[in-house]
């Protein structure tokens, strides 16, 4: 039995057919591929024109500004403007934020106040808002005692008060400086025939004037004369006469006297500033008061500081009659920084130990240099 049998269509069928599938496959396939094609040309020109009229500014745009706070704001003494970080719009003055270092080189500010360094004496110019300068490098109450001549209470000029302590402290005298400057201001100041220098006795400042006129003969009257003669007797040092308003009397106040400071004992105890005041004192006692020895009386008395210990580098001196300890004024401006054993940096080994003095404890040299270093 034979299958059934279906003839091969002929070669223009099988073409035809051929080519309907194919357009099957184009109608189905190609045709929603090239509408994804166009779609997405379409979209990227659209996403090009977007981003063009995005970014397209006019000539003559101007783009809105964020309000800045500090825009025009000035700040003084160190201060820096400081937005608010929530709103820009909102600024203020704020001081830096700075450490500063633990450098001990102590200055002295306009203000009256010591600071520990330059660095410290910014910061509070900027807290108070208020200029202050730096007068001077050191602490500002200390005064460098070895710069000026002084007046010792023995009666004797001294280059410097470090030097008079020393001469005191040599010889176990009770020596205290008695005025700042020389004993004697008119000591440089040539007299002549016509001037005389006084020292004046507030503010020990050297004057020239000239001589008084000499009593004219026959103006003492007789009653002074009377008066003065049983003192003339018994005492060296007779009254002057003096002339006033055309009138001559005899007075104790000799024009010799006045502030300069060459003390001497009398031989009634007291201590005199200078033998001329000592004449005085006769005239006006009218009694005899001989010079027991130059200076003054009470220097054979020892020096309270003779048994006074004073630690930390303090040293004695006497003030009213009473030994107190004090840390040294001042120190040489001469750079020679150390670190000390407190782990504080000082500008000199001087400096460092007018800080252990002024905290009563010890403190030593750890290294030359700084801390840091």
């Amino acid at each position: 039995m034979s299958g059934c049998h279906y003839p091969s269509p002929p070669p223009q069928e099988q073409d035809r057919r051929y080519q309907h599938k194919v357009s099957l496959v184009v109608r189905y396939f190609m045709i929603p591929c090239n509408i994804c094609l166009i779609l997405l040309a379409t979209s990227t020109l659209g996403f090009a024109v977007l981003l063009f009229l995005n970014n397209y500014k006019p000539p003559h745009f101007t783009p809105a500004q964020t309000p800045d706070g500090c825009r025009g704001m000035l700040c003084g003494f160190g201060a820096v403007c400081e937005r608010d970080l929530t709103d820009p719009a909102k600024a203020e003055c704020v001081c830096k934020r700075v450490e500063c270092p633990s450098l001990v080189a102590p200055v002295c500010g306009s203000d009256s106040s010591t600071y520990t360094n330059e660095c410290e004496l910014e910061k509070a110019q900027c807290n108070t808002q208020r200029r202050i300068k730096v007068l001077r490098k050191g602490p500002c109450s200390l005064k460098d005692p070895c710069t000026e001549t002084v007046c010792g209470s023995d009666g004797k000029d001294y280059r410097n008060e470090c030097e008079l302590h020393q001469h005191a402290c040599k010889n176990q005298k009770n020596i205290r400086v008695q005025y700042q400057g020389p004993c004697d201001p008119c000591k440089d100041s040539e007299n002549s025939v016509n001037t005389m220098c006084r020292v004046e006795a507030l503010t020990r400042q050297p004057l020239l004037f000239g001589l008084p006129e000499s009593c004219p003969p026959g103006r003492s009257t007789q009653a002074d004369a009377e008066r003065w003669s049983n003192a003339r007797r018994s005492v060296s040092s007779t009254p002057v006469c003096l002339v006033e308003q055309l009138s001559a009397h005899c007075s104790c106040n000799p024009i010799e006297c006045d502030g300069t400071y060459k003390p001497v004992c009398g031989k009634d105890g007291h201590t005199y500033i200078n033998d001329c005041v000592r004449r005085k004192t006769e005239c006006l006692s009218k009694s005899l008061i001989p010079i027991k020895h130059p200076g003054p009386c009470d220097l054979s008395i020892p020096s309270p500081c003779l048994d006074k210990v004073c630690d930390h580098g303090a040293v004695c001196v006497v003030k009213n009659n009473e030994p107190v300890c004090e840390c040294p004024e001042a120190c040489p401006q001469t750079p020679d920084p150390v670190c000390g054993s407190d782990g504080h940096s000082y500008g000199s080994p001087c400096e460092m130990r007018a800080m252990g003095c002024a905290l009563q404890r010890t403190i030593h040299i750890q290294h030359k240099g700084p801390c840091g270093e």
